[in-house]
């Protein structure tokens, strides 16, 4: 006892101190002297059905309370037809306390009718609902009069409740809603009680004024029938007042030792899955809705605190529904999705009761609202010293695309594992758990769809996480101080796997240190110590000691009394190697997934490596953890086998349900009812049957060898004299199996090891429902046994007799071809180097791996492309190009990323590298080449070939109609025609309306919704982009931009998109965002943008007066684009006025054509003015024109003047005043008559 104090003190020191206080503050608060006057009075209503054990105690808990119980506390006991003491009980109370006591008694009918008779008669302010087994503390009433009295608009009370465990006799304050007291008492509004949410009626306190028709619904069993009657009566007084919660008193709630208690009881009750949902649950949150227009949030919180707990014991467990027919679990399915329709999803975000994990938010998400959760988590569930590898573990339920980056950088998993979790048929969530190589690596940061998620280690969030903290955490907490390696079969059995490997290396590499525990009185222990074992006695001082400093425990059994030895996580971080006791054929995830601490995880057949490894199955072990290695003890199975043989096997597994419980190491408490057991009885019938009799006198010997957990109920088993019984301790089982001609078994993994001899066995299999359906720690796995099964099966006792007499009487005895080729199928190989390989594995937990799984590589290439994450597909398919340089489909992959992402520089390698084919090389270089719009030269090389495929035709139509050949561009459609769905034959006719500039047909064909369409084949076609132009050339900008933010909802970042963005900015004079979008295309290499949109970005710098950006365009080779550009050269050139740049304009006017420099005639001719080189400037200048604006004619005039031809000067003085009269100003008039009489 004192020890287990000490182990809880040292585990949590709060709950002990806790757990103490409440032990003890009941006994204190007895010499607190009673209160005598109050001015309020209360009435407890409870239900008695069948608690004569308790009566006695809870009247004490209420007659001593401070508040006077005479004057103050009304006692109405509603006996619900109890047939035990209770009703003697009660009137010997009432007869002392006949004014405070009421007895009355009706039939039975449930809890919440016995209440309800019980409200008829309350006629006190304030009524309460304490059950008759609990019972509260001294100060209970005496506070809560206080409390009332001090807050005088309350129409409800909520009391903490306390656990009270009847077989240890504690206390623990562990209740889901305890945390509405942690800050003392507390008011709210009834209208706005949010996470303050009341379900119990027990502890609660009420205004019977108040409660009017409020009434405990009767047919709400086994539960809600509370929280329905507490919600029903907050509903009707929504207005009325407030609600408080009272801290300081406790309602003590019994957790009966018999594990009566309602609750304890509840999950075989069928309407616990329809009737408290429909009437219960669903029915209140409808109420709300009807009342209210919308859901309160904690009415939806309430709904959501019950259904919780049904997913803790649903989720991947049919079994635990195996009570309901296939209807009534329809049904249960359909309430659950009723339910959630009234709950919001940031209700089920912010939700933190009921031990609600992170993964049953995602759950609930998922199936129910079809969303994601606005946020993600990922936690580090565990560190590889040795490897240096971090585990991972996130829950997701639509398919999803994660990058793990270290460093900031893209890094595949080593190992990756993903589990289903469903609800019965309907997918709940998926985790994955991810091994990732970490080694000399810094940071880590997760991706979820390409959102940053929560990093989840040791209760703290990081958005990033320095590993050095995870690594050191490990490091801190690890007890290993020894390279020792300590071996064990069961604590009081040897000649198991542990055994075998044990003597392997012991002969084979006595360089280890290795031990082999064992209790001392155990049978194998003298054998083992003559043998040279390095025996350390189980639970000895001199075990535990090694047990803290080992560095690997290696066991066939994974049992908790070995996991955790010390009855906490000290020997977690082991290499725990579990080599099994036989192969795992059924469904043990449950128990399994528990032992987080298997490093190693052995497994004998092909079928149950893949069951337990492979992606979708029920257990959380990797690749990493689990390998295809055989079982050390198979190696010496096939020496000395005996093939001619009368032997029969009897060898039944155990079940759980038929056993007391575990008391020590691998010991159980004796079941007294055992024989009274179906399995017992079974067993017994068959070994003493008729037929069993007669064929031992055929020569025939059976042979009982029951489960070791069997075993002690041999001496009331009454196995007949003409059956021998074999147990452990008579010897080594191997022989057992070596002699046998075949077995007898129900469900023991034990009929592997006779197949791995080509012996056979006959299930029989009685009582198969109950064992896969709860009776028994495991549910049915892969291992199909009509199917699977090495022998035929037999469910009845007529079955087993006829196969028996089929194997023994017709066949003699020889294995059917059927079961020696299921045999051989599930063994691929027999070889006798098992233990070599299980040795070797365990010898590579200690070294670094450089492991790339091709499976890995390309799920998460597909992973990336199916979310078109573009960055990492371009990433990913760089890996598997490594692996596989020729793979078609990744380039394929990794070209159509490139395009999306509009990054010519990653384009550039694959064009140039020699594992490139031609014919991609061209279809490269022109996808190439159409996204710097360099149509004439797409069109030119894919011309040279044949190409027939839709991308080349489809980038053949988009030049052609960038091009503007129409007929050309027609062609192509018709060749595409026949090859493509009929929303892209719109998209065909639209490019072909586009070569012919018809904008307002291209809206109508374009604009009906694009449906079922994907991104692909949106990058291909771009009809967004296309509506997007058409519609800024008709003017409709608002249209436009719709459209591209269309684009942008399933593809961002694509270059043609943004050229298409900033030619609308252009167009509507937003030169910020033109600027912005054309510096995002091609990383800013301007080279790479289409002509027009280089003018377009060098005159939206103008705009915005870069001087330094344009000067580098338009002194480098891009200048040549704009010399047949007259209004490009036109705003260039005045923005070089602006800034007095002659010298600039004049080299600039030489790279012009003539036509240009016509048009052009004033900016250049005023250069050379500016610059003195008037003669020049005479003798070159252009007669001056009305195609040339009247600054041009002053200048001439002013020219011709500055060089003494006055006459010509003149004359386009008169002409110029002729034409341009609106400019004759007299300051004009002086000037030139100055000028000109100079």
């Amino acid at each position: 006892m004192l020890s287990r104090k000490l182990r809880k003190l040292r585990r949590d020191p709060k709950l002990f101190f806790k757990d103490m206080y409440f032990k003890h503050s009941t006994k204190l608060k007895r010499f607190i002297p009673k209160k005598q006057n109050s001015q309020n009075q209360f009435t407890i209503v409870i239900a008695v059905y069948n608690v004569d054990k308790y009566l006695d105690e809870f009247f004490k808990s209420i007659v001593k309370q401070r508040l006077s119980f005479k004057k103050n506390i009304q006692i109405i006991c509603v006996d619900d037809g109890s047939v035990d003491a209770s009703a003697t009980i009660i009137k010997k109370w009432q007869k002392k306390y006949p004014n405070n006591i009421h007895y009355y008694y009706k039939e039975n009918g449930g809890q919440a009718s016995a209440r309800n008779l019980g409200l008829e008669y309350v006629k006190t302010e304030w009524v309460t609902f304490i059950d008759p087994d609990d019972f509260i503390d001294i100060g209970y009433f005496f506070e809560l009069d206080r409390f009332v009295s001090e807050n005088d608009k309350l129409v409800l009370v909520g009391i903490p409740l306390v656990f009270y465990f009847e077989d240890k006799k504690i206390f623990k304050d562990t209740h889901p809603l305890r945390y509405r007291f942690a800050k003392g008492n507390k008011i709210v509004s009834a209208k706005e009680l949010d996470s303050f949410i009341q379900l119990s009626a027990s502890t609660a306190l009420f205004k019977s004024k108040l409660l009017k028709h409020t009434r405990f619904n009767e047919q709400l069993k086994p539960s809600f029938e509370d929280a329905k009657f507490v919600t029903d009566y907050l509903i009707d007084n929504r207005h009325n007042g407030n609600v408080g919660f009272i801290a300081n008193i406790s309602y003590f709630y019994r957790k009966r030792e018999d594990g009566s208690s309602t609750l304890d009881g509840a999950w075989a009750n069928k309407n616990l899955f329809l009737g408290v949902l429909e009437n219960g649950c669903l029915a209140m949150l409808k109420s709300a809705k009807s009342n209210f227009g919308f859901v309160p949030s904690y009415l939806q919180r309430s709904a959501l605190y019950h259904v919780y707990w049904y997913f803790g014991r649903i989720i991947n467990n049919p079994n635990a529904l195996s009570h309901l027919s296939d209807t009534e679990r329809e049904k249960f399915v359909e309430l659950l999705h009723q339910i959630f329709k009234y709950i919001d999803k940031l209700t089920i975000e912010k939700f933190n009761l009921a031990g609600a994990w992170f993964y049953h938010k995602v759950g609930f998400l998922g199936l129910f609202k079809q969303a994601e959760p606005s946020y993600q988590i990922v936690y580090i569930k565990k560190y590889d010293l040795s490897k240096e590898q971090v585990l991972l573990s996130f829950f997701s339920t639509a398919e999803t695309a994660y990058s793990f980056l270290l460093d900031e950088k893209d890094t595949l998993p080593t190992f990756v594992k993903s589990i289903d979790y469903t609800l019965l048929n309907e997918q709940f969530t998926t985790e994955y758990r991810v091994w990732l190589d970490v080694r000399d690596i810094r940071k880590l940061a997760v991706k979820i769809n390409n959102k940053l998620a929560k990093i989840s280690f040791q209760g703290k969030f990081y958005s990033n996480i320095v590993l050095d903290i995870v690594k050191r955490f490990y490091q801190n907490k690890s007890t290993r101080k020894e390279n020792t390696w300590i071996f064990l079969d069961r604590d009081n059995q040897a000649d198991d796997n542990a055994e075998h490997l044990y003597r392997y290396v012991m002969l084979n590499h006595p360089e280890h240190e290795i031990y082999f525990a064992l209790n001392h009185d155990a049978k194998d222990w003298d054998r083992l110590q003559k043998e040279g074992f390095n025996l350390l006695e189980f639970k000895s001082k001199q075990f535990e000691s090694k047990l803290k400093r080992c560095d690997k425990i290696i066991s066939s059994h994974v049992d908790g009394y070995i996991t955790h030895y010390f009855g906490n996580d000290r020997l977690l971080d082991k290499d725990f190697v579990f080599l099994q006791h036989g192969v795992t054929k059924d469904d043990m995830s449950p128990w399994l997934n528990t032992k987080e601490n298997i490093t190693l995880f052995v497994t004998a057949t092909t079928d149950e490596y893949r069951s337990i490894s492979e992606n979708g199955s029920p257990y959380r072990f990797t690749k990493k953890e689990t390998q295809f290695l055989g079982f050390p003890r198979y190696d010496k199975l096939l020496s000395n086998n005996v093939e001619q043989s009368k032997n029969v096997l009897v060898m039944p597994t155990w079940r759980q349900n038929i056993l007391g419980d575990s008391v020590s190491g691998s010991a159980r408490s004796y079941n007294e009812a055992f024989m009274n057991t179906t399995y017992a009885r079974a067993w017994h019938d068959f070994l003493n049957s008729e037929q069993v009799r007669k064929l031992t006198l055929d020569g025939y010997r059976f042979i009982f060898a029951p489960h070791p957990n069997i075993q002690t109920y041999l001496d009331v088993f009454t196995v007949p004299e003409y059956v021998d019984v074999w147990r452990y301790s008579d010897g080594n089982i191997q022989e057992l199996f070596q002699q046998a001609l075949m077995m007898i078994t129900d469900y023991s993994s034990v009929a592997f090891d006779m197949a791995y001899l080509n012996k056979q066995t006959l299930y029989y299999q009685f009582d198969e429902k109950e064992v896969f359906y709860g009776s028994h720690t495991y549910r049915k796995g892969y291992f199909e046994y009509d199917i699977h099964g090495f022998g035929p099966v037999a469910r009845t006792t007529d079955e087993l007799y006829n196969r028996l007499d089929e194997l023994l009487v017709i066949q003699q005895g020889k294995i059917a071809s059927l079961y020696l080729e299921r045999i051989q199928a599930t063994f691929v190989t027999r070889d006798q180097d098992n233990c070599q390989r299980v040795y070797e594995a365990i010898i590579s937990l200690d070294n670094p791996e450089s492991h790339i799984d091709r499976e890995i590589v390309f799920d998460f290439l597909q992973s990336a492309y199916r979310a078109e994450n573009w960055p990492l597909v371009v990433s990913r398919a760089e890996k598997a190009l490594l692996l596989e340089p020729q793979n078609k489909s990744v380039r394929k992959i990794l070209r159509e990323a490139i395009v999306a992402l509009g990054n010519l520089t990653q384009l550039d390698p694959l064009l140039e590298s020699d594992n490139t084919m031609l014919p991609e090389k061209a279809l490269m270089l022109a996808v190439r080449l159409s996204l710097i719009s360099d149509w004439q030269g797409l069109i030119h090389t894919l011309n040279e070939g044949d190409f027939i495929d839709e991308q080349s035709l489809v980038l053949l139509l988009r030049a052609y109609a960038e091009l503007k050949q129409g007929r050309n561009a027609q062609k192509i459609a018709d060749k595409l025609a026949i090859m493509v769905s009929q929303n892209k034959k719109y998209w065909l006719d639209a490019w072909v309306a586009k070569a012919n500039s018809n904008w307002i047909e291209i809206t109508s064909l374009l604009a009906k919704p694009m449906e079922d369409t994907n991104t692909v084949d949106l990058l291909m076609y771009c009809p967004e982009l296309l509506l997007a132009r058409a519609y800024t050339e008709i003017g409709s900008y608002v249209q436009a931009n719709n459209c591209l933010i269309d684009f942008e909802k399933h593809t961002r970042n694509f270059v043609p998109a943004r050229i298409e963005i900033a030619h609308l900015a252009y167009v509507r004079k937003n030169y910020v965002k033109c600027v912005q979008q054309l510096e995002r295309c091609f990383n800013s290499e301007w080279r790479y943008l289409p002509p027009n949109s280089l003018k377009e970005y060098t005159l939206a710098l103008i705009h915005l007066d870069k001087v330094e950006k344009v000067d580098l365009i338009m002194q480098s080779e891009l200048s040549e684009y704009f010399k047949y550009h007259p209004l490009f050269s036109a705003e260039y050139l005045d923005f070089l006025i602006l800034r007095e740049q002659w010298e600039m304009i004049v080299t600039y006017a030489t790279k012009l054509s003539k036509k240009a420099q016509q048009i052009l005639a004033y900016p250049i001719l005023l250069a050379h003015f500016r610059m003195g080189n008037i003669s020049y400037a005479y003798q070159n200048h252009l007669k001056p024109t009305l195609l040339l604006p009247y600054e041009y004619w002053c200048l001439v005039v002013e020219i011709a003047a500055l060089s003494k031809d006055f006459k010509l000067a003149q004359h386009y003085y008169q002409e110029m005043n002729n034409l341009y009269p609106e400019y004759v100003t007299e300051e004009r008039l002086h000037y030139f008559s100055t000028l000109l009489n100079h």
